[in-house]
């Protein structure tokens, strides 16, 4: 990266002179001169400047998104270019919490079956923090379970996940022979929280049918699968789960299934990525759900 680029990588960040100087090991006046010559040469101040502290503009802050994104991709290159080392290759998946607990494992395992030389690194978050950060080329690929802008990724559908409703056979819920606009009223959701995708497809197929889901109808949000699992066997409320998250509560009898009176709850697990195909992982990925 050009140099006078790293310099205002760090100020902008930093907001300081002296420290950004320090970082860089160049007095105060060297850093003021290498941001002034990159002002010079786009024709907007980038820094409104306050004593020693530095302000992006707003011509600054879309630089240092920029920036930061070519920053990134250097980064990730790097890291790629090192996988190569002895034959290895190294990718990184982002995956939504349902996704990355019950869905992903199966996969990754046959993955690393047929290529012991490929390394994986998965990081786990809601639907909206790994879009970030695979904007950010932070990810090769995510799967996720949430919707996200089909413009701005390339895409395609690994298998589809059923959510049900569920709670503990011995609650006032329990009893009730199917789930419709009176008992989505009269709940307590113990539910993700906004930004994941369980909760976004939820509350849509709610609206789809003309209902939502109240503020006051939410007793919980919790941004844990498990926690919210535990809550519901031991009676505190209800939730929208996927099945396979609570299969053994089911067989157990701990959790009771009551169906929804507008039909089954079906979403898609989606392979996401940016326009550049991460190598064969997509491929295999498909593969081994067709298989």
């Amino acid at each position: 990266m050009d140099f006078r680029l790293k310099t205002f990588l760090l100020a902008g960040e930093t907001e300081n002179i002296t420290k950004t100087g320090e970082i860089l090991g160049l007095t105060q006046p060297a850093v003021s001169q290498q941001i002034k010559a990159l002002e010079r040469e786009y024709g907007v101040p980038l820094f409104s400047k306050k004593g020693k502290y530095l302000r992006l503009t707003e011509a600054g802050r879309f630089l240092l998104q920029e920036v930061q994104k070519q920053e990134n991709r250097m980064s990730r290159i790097r890291r790629e270019l090192a996988s190569f080392r002895g034959g290895r290759r190294s990718y990184t998946i982002g995956a939504t919490l349902t996704v990355g607990e019950y869905i992903l494992p199966s996969y990754l395992q046959s993955l690393q079956n047929r290529d012991p030389l490929r390394k994986l690194t998965v990081q786990i978050g809601n639907t909206e923090r790994i879009l970030e950060e695979l904007k950010k080329e932070n990810l090769d690929l995510a799967v996720i379970e949430g919707f996200f802008r089909k413009g701005e990724f390339s895409h395609r559908i690994l298998c589809r996940d059923e959510m049900i409703f569920v709670t503990a056979p011995a609650t006032p819920w329990g009893k009730y022979k199917n789930i419709g606009a009176m008992e989505i009223r009269e709940c307590p959701f113990i539910i993700r929280e906004s930004g994941s995708g369980t909760r976004e497809y939820f509350e849509t197929y709610l609206e789809q049918h003309g209902e939502r889901l109240s503020p006051d109808a939410v007793s919980l949000e919790i941004g844990s699968l498990n926690a919210i699992r535990t809550l519901c066997v031991r009676g505190a409320g209800v939730t929208v789960i996927s099945r396979k998250a609570v299969e053994r509560e089911l067989a157990e009898k701990t959790l009771t299934e009551i169906p929804f009176e507008w039909g089954p709850l079906i979403r898609e697990i989606a392979i996401v990525y940016l326009e550049e195909n991460p190598g064969n992982l997509v491929e295999d990925l498909l593969a081994l759900a067709e298989s």
